[in-house]
Formats: C-alpha cells, sequence, structure tokens
C-alpha cells in the first residue's frame, strides 16, 4: 500500500517541526527565539509602511505568516510540556515575558500602521475616482437631456 502524500502546508511543516521540539528541553528558548524573529520582522514591515508604502507591496508577509505559525505551535508546546520549567527558571519566565510584551507592542504598532496603510490607500482610490468624475463632467459627449453635444453647434442651425 503507497504511503499518503505528505502535507507540505506551513501549518503542517509547522506541526512537524514542534512535535520534534517537544523532547527537546530548550523548548522555551526555541519560543523565545521565533517571538525575537517576529519583533525582527514586523519592525522592517513598520518601517517599510511608514515610509507610505501600500501594505500590499510588502515582502515581509510570507515570513511573518510562517513565524506566526512556528509561534504558534510552540507557545502550545511550552503550555503543554515547559510549565515547571518556567516555574523554576525565574529568569527564563522573565526573559519570554519580555519577549511577549516587545511582541505585543510591535504588533499593536503593526496593525495601527496596517490601518494607515489601508486608509491611504483608499484616499488615492477616492482621488482617482474623483479625477475621472472631473475628467468625465468637463469633456461629456451628452448633455443633461442626452442629447449629444458637437462643438460649435448652435440651435436653430441646419446644416444641409
Amino acid at each position: 500500500m503507497p504511503n499518503p502524500p505528505r502535507n507540505t502546508r506551513p501549518e503542517a511543516r509547522a506541526t512537524r517541526f514542534a512535535v520534534q521540539d517537544a523532547a527537546n528541553p530548550t523548548i522555551v528558548h526555541d519560543l523565545a527565539h521565533v517571538m525575537s524573529e517576529l519583533v525582527d520582522v514586523i519592525r522592517a514591515e513598520n518601517t517599510f509602511l511608514e515610509s507610505g508604502m501600500p501594505s500590499a507591496l510588502s515582502s515581509f508577509i510570507a515570513r511573518k505568516e510562517d513565524l506566526v505559525a512556528r509561534y504558534v505551535e510552540l507557545h502550545k508546546l511550552v503550555l503543554m510540556t515547559a510549565r515547571d520549567q518556567l516555574q523554576t527558571n525565574h529568569s527564563l519566565h522573565a526573559s519570554l515575558t519580555s519577549s511577549g510584551l516587545a511582541l505585543r507592542a510591535v504588533t499593536e504598532e503593526n496593525m495601527q500602521r496596517l490601518s494607515d496603510a489601508m486608509v491611504a490607500t483608499r484616499r488615492r482610490i477616492d482621488s482617482v475616482i474623483a479625477a475621472v468624475h472631473r475628467h468625465d463632467d468637463q469633456h461629456s459627449t451628452y448633455g443633461d437631456k442626452s442629447v449629444t453635444i458637437v462643438p460649435g453647434y448652435k440651435p436653430g442651425n441646419h446644416y444641409h
């Protein structure tokens, strides 16, 4: 009987990595490392967005998604396997808490910057639409009653 196909979706890869890490005594350190990488990527994206670039042009999305998937899996594993380690190692607990606070702060800034980028994009779209309407109003082919307007035409003049 042939082997079933391996799942290559990012979520599946993250789960596979996390299951391998479950036996790793440094899982908390791994989580802190992923959190640090995620903070770095989000800060870079925030700088990109701060420059006024549209969020759709961001090259950080795929990396951020991979890190978030890894973070979710490691976070679950830490809760399942490393609670005792965190309760007994206060410096490790403080380090993880500090990383979590930094991640939260940069994530909140990221959400605001993404929201601002969407508003800016909407304003650009509205400006283009308004310009098209102004252009159409100035160069209308039809009058109010859908009568063709011909430049130089005066009512009552008949061309034979």
